[in-house]
């Protein structure tokens, strides 16, 4: 253990470097560093670009913080107290290293015994490069003896380290990364929220330094009119005319929304219904969804503000009049939201009767029990498709790992795959005869001719390992493996949509197959306009055509060498700038009740 942690402390008796803050200074914050650098090569690799900056910068935060803690506490509790912190960053750089970024969020876990989960992954991920992290922790606990003149050198020694590092992040990033690497402040692409504290990165966790430099960026007036610049980039985005426009103008409308429902459940012997629709219809085949809050997203054209943990409790009394449910009603149908699940929550009503639904149901308006999607489609459908109608449907069971197989739907025990798959399939077996007997009552009630089915998953079961979705499945790669289902079927129209989109996409798309006549205020755009458009996945990652962005690694894996030009560098920096802004802007008008304090 160091002497000087274990001294009296005298201001008066301060000489340069000999003063014991500066020791606690220099010990604190060349072991947050190595931590923070060690951690970012472990899981990143060699990679120079501005994220070093904002790691030098806040650990030279945490240790003038911890140098004034250290200085205040008794002699006895100093060399306690750095221990302890400096542990709690061991401890975090080696769980998040080890488990990986999600591992420590316990829904993104769907194993039955969370513990064992973990140490299995502890045990297959563990290798010489985290034993590293305990360096600072040995220093500490060894007894070593600091002079003048070793401080002097060390200080020497560092600053010429630091100089080289923060001087290397002005040249060109490409010298050390790959061609396609673009250079950008890589905590705004990462991070859903210009303001909130996380911890996906160590040391580059301060949201309001973060806010600083991305205001100084973009030049974004954070406190002067933001109502009036939102207003003025929601401008930029309005829709103009393309071959879809109006294909379906007067026609009704049904949204079956299904949380779970994947491609692995897309074949024949399961789904037959399904397979024939995506056969005749618009079928989006680069359809991707892998957020939490889908829901939202589909009927509202908004992205969530990542600083809500509950966008629709949170802002359940918003004014959404560019909900697809408002939409609607604007041109006189009947708009009716139904689920499964009960809607136990006076916020969920709310929402949905704020984005646009007269008609609001579930299973407990038709039985004291829980009802099957089938028997509430059997028994809701026919009472809501008089006059002109929009009816969604959010059918549910595929969303969480089933424990038993589905009574209606076919059993499949008796096949060879994995358990978690034939109960999978039992209950997708069900949505899918639910799907049949939608077109059922339709032609029995004779609106099968002037209706359009839309069927969308708002995201892939996410307790089935990726390793058994791809061995089921083709063509399901790292960033692919959020590819699901969306089809829209008129019983006409039959036509494969290669075009990226995803669930910000869908409102502002019906806005014009359907023609509505209000005002197209989305930040998400009609995919048949944009062209190569953008699809947001985890973290800021995204894909297009041209190929998948990693906001992780800064890495650009290219989709065909045709996208190889002088501006794909520039390309990859715009869409990541786009990205920034359609969530800045997304939060302000959820934040501000933009529709209501703007537009009244």
């Amino acid at each position: 253990m160091p002497a000087f942690l274990q001294e009296p402390f005298n201001l008066l008796k301060t000489k340069g470097f000999k003063g014991y803050p500066f020791l606690y200074f220099g010990i604190t914050f060349i072991s947050l560093l190595f931590i923070d650098l060690w951690f970012k090569y472990v899981n990143f690799g060699f990679m120079f670009d501005s994220d070093i900056i904002h790691i030098l910068l806040i650990d030279l935060v945490f240790a003038s913080i911890i140098m004034l803690i250290l200085i205040i506490a008794p002699v006895y509790l100093r060399k306690y107290i750095l221990f302890s912190i400096l542990f709690i960053f061991v401890i975090m750089a080696l769980m998040y290293s080890l488990i990986g970024f999600d591992g420590l969020v316990v829904e993104n876990i769907y194993s039955s015994n969370l513990y064992e989960e973990l140490g299995l992954r502890i045990r297959e991920t563990f290798n010489w490069k985290h034993i590293l992290f305990i360096i600072p922790l040995l220093v500490i606990f060894s007894p070593f003896k600091i002079t003048y003149t070793k401080i002097k050198y060390a200080s020497m020694i560092l600053v010429l380290l630091l100089s080289s590092v923060v001087g290397t992040l002005y040249l060109d990033a490409t010298k050390y990364n790959n061609d396609l690497e673009v250079t950008t402040n890589l905590e705004k692409i990462i991070y859903n929220d210009e303001g909130t504290l996380l911890f996906n990165r160590l040391g580059s966790n301060i949201g309001f330094m973060r806010s600083f430099f991305n205001d100084y960026e973009y030049n974004l007036e954070s406190n002067v009119n933001l109502l009036g610049q939102t207003d003025a980039y929601l401008e930029e985005e309005v829709m103009s005319w393309n071959n879809y426009k109006g294909i379906y103008e007067d026609k009704n409308l049904i949204v079956v929304e299904v949380p779970g429902l994947d491609y692995i459940a897309v074949q024949s012997s399961v789904m037959p219904t399904l397979v024939a629709i995506l056969q005749e219809g618009l079928t989006f085949t680069n359809y991707y969804d892998d957020s939490v809050d889908s829901n939202f997203e589909i009927l509202t054209g908004l992205y969530p503000d990542s600083s809500s943990l509950n966008n629709t409790a949170e802002y359940a009394q918003n004014s959404y009049p560019q909900a697809l449910g408002n939409q609607f009603l604007k041109m006189n149908y009947e708009t009716s939201y139904v689920e499964r699940e009960r809607m136990t929550f006076e916020y969920e009503n709310n929402f949905i009767a704020r984005a646009g639904f007269f008609n609001i149901q579930d299973s407990s308006d038709y039985s004291p029990n829980l009802m099957s999607n089938l028997e509430l489609v059997q028994v809701s459908l026919p009472n809501l498709i008089e006059n002109r109608f929009y009816v969604h449907y959010k059918l549910t069971g595929l969303e969480s790992e089933p424990t038993d197989y589905s009574v209606q739907g076919n059993d499949y025990s008796d096949i060879d795959a994995p358990e978690v798959l034939k109960k999978y399939y039992s209950y997708a077996s069900e949505i899918d005869m639910s799907i049949k007997s939608i077109l059922e009552v339709l032609a029995a009630e004779g609106q099968f001719e002037n209706t359009v089915i839309m069927v969308v998953s708002s995201g892939r079961p996410l307790y089935i390992e990726d390793e058994v979705i791809r061995e089921y499945v083709n063509g399901r790669e790292e960033f692919t493996i959020d590819r699901v289902p969306f089809v829209i079927w008129d019983g006409y129209k039959e036509e494969i949509i290669t075009e990226h989109m995803g669930d910000i996409n869908i409102a502002p798309t019906l806005f014009n197959m359907f023609d509505f006549k209000g005002d197209p205020e989305y930040i998400g755009v009609d995919v048949f306009e944009s062209g190569n458009n953008v699809v947001e996945l985890r973290n800021r990652s995204w894909v297009s055509n041209a190929g998948y962005y990693n906001a992780y690694t800064q890495k650009f894996l290219i989709s065909d060498s045709i996208y190889r030009t002088d501006y794909l560098d520039e390309y990859i920096m715009n869409v990541n700038k786009n990205l920034y802004f359609d969530h800045l802007y997304s939060r302000i008008i959820l934040e501000k009740n933009y529709f209501i304090q703007f537009k009244v």
